[in-house]
């Protein structure tokens, strides 16, 4: 007997996507990246007022008046602050005009990303192609642990190496073939960066997965489902490492998102 009933997960994985979809179209979403600008030194950023430098500990100087508009905490900045980056415990987030101003910090540098709500690229989105659901692609799955963590350099999309921490591998069966890919755990989960035979003309150039963090056992499940499209598939901005040595599958994952649609 035949049923057009979904299976029992298929309502949860609807709601993941659509909330990924409508995440994406926020006015300061991942698509309105329109700019990351590198410090080295007192500098001006195109398009901003205000003069920039690095400062120690990982922190942004910035030097403006009140009539440059540029608000932090919702007074305008007039004269020298200091500014957190995206990794601290109380990360700074500046407005200026309809623009967002982030400031990060990557491998010991920092930088200034902006955000505008009217970037071409979220005009454009006309939503997330992906796979259709598919229970079969739910698989059991290990995790262990390294006895140390790993670093290893990994290219990023925007051409340069940068260093990824590895803390252990999970490991799964998917068809006749046991597979292996390096992850890292933190309390998001268990994240992995992963390729496969789709990477090209059917998905984008490589995807991510977050499983659930394992169980005492090591016990977790990969539901390829939910892979999901890096930030840089959005936006050319965003420097997302691709995957580790080792974490190119050999097979196709018709599952999860393919690529960003964009209207013609």
């Amino acid at each position: 007997m035949t049923t057009n009933i979904p299976p029992q997960d298929w309502q949860d994985w609807k709601d993941w996507a659509d909330a990924r979809e409508a995440a994406a179209r926020a006015p300061y979403g991942i698509l309105t990246l329109v700019a990351t600008s590198w410090l080295t030194d007192e500098q001006t950023i195109e398009g901003l007022p205000g003069l920039w430098s690095p400062a120690p500990d990982g922190l942004i100087r910035l030097k403006a008046s009140a009539a440059d508009e540029l608000v932090l905490d919702g007074r305008a900045v007039d004269g020298v602050v200091l500014l957190a980056p995206d990794t601290a415990a109380s990360p700074s987030v500046l407005a200026h005009r309809d623009l967002k101003l982030v400031p990060i910090l990557r491998e010991g540098e920092v930088a200034v990303r902006i955000y505008d709500p009217a970037a071409p690229n979220l005009r454009s989105f006309d939503g997330i192609d992906r796979y259709a659901y598919d229970e079969t692609l739910i698989v059991p799955a290990a995790y262990s642990p390294y006895d140390e963590v790993r670093i290893e350099a990994v290219p990023n999309a925007d051409g340069n190496e940068r260093d990824l921490a590895l803390t252990g591998e999970v490991r799964f069966s998917l068809g006749d073939r046991v597979h292996t890919l390096a992850a890292t755990l933190d309390e998001a989960g268990i994240g992995v960066v992963f390729g496969d035979t789709t990477n090209g003309e059917t998905t984008f150039g490589f995807r991510r997965l977050t499983l659930p963090a394992p169980d005492a056992a090591g016990a977790t499940v990969i539901d390829f489902n939910r892979a999901w499209l890096p930030p840089c598939a959005f936006s050319d901005h965003f420097i997302c490492p691709l995957p580790p040595a080792g974490n190119r599958l050999a097979v196709a994952i018709e599952a999860g998102e393919r690529k960003r649609r964009v209207r013609r």
